[in-house]
């Protein structure tokens, strides 16, 4: 099945192994940056999937774009040790 015909949030195989990939840099996981990169991802796929006829699956694309785009609105705060 394509990805774009999908109802449900897309996890495509390549782009999750790069993602994978980047989780494993000491603070990315936590960043702002990692979930920027994620809500744009979403949106994209959720306009994607509207063109192609799929409004289920472009709603369940914009609602996970719209969860990573407040987590990049909240800094990320390292707590120096002592």
């Amino acid at each position: 099945m394509n990805e774009l015909h999908e109802k449900r949030v897309s996890s495509n195989k390549f782009f999750r192994k790069i993602s994978n990939k980047l989780d494993k840099i000491p603070l990315f996981k936590q960043s702002s940056l990692r979930a920027k990169i994620h809500s744009r991802y979403h949106a994209i796929v959720g306009i994607g999937k509207l063109c192609v006829g799929n409004p289920k699956g472009a709603g369940a694309e914009f609602k996970r774009a719209g969860q990573q785009y407040i987590k990049s609105k909240i800094p990320f705060v390292r707590v120096p040790k002592d």
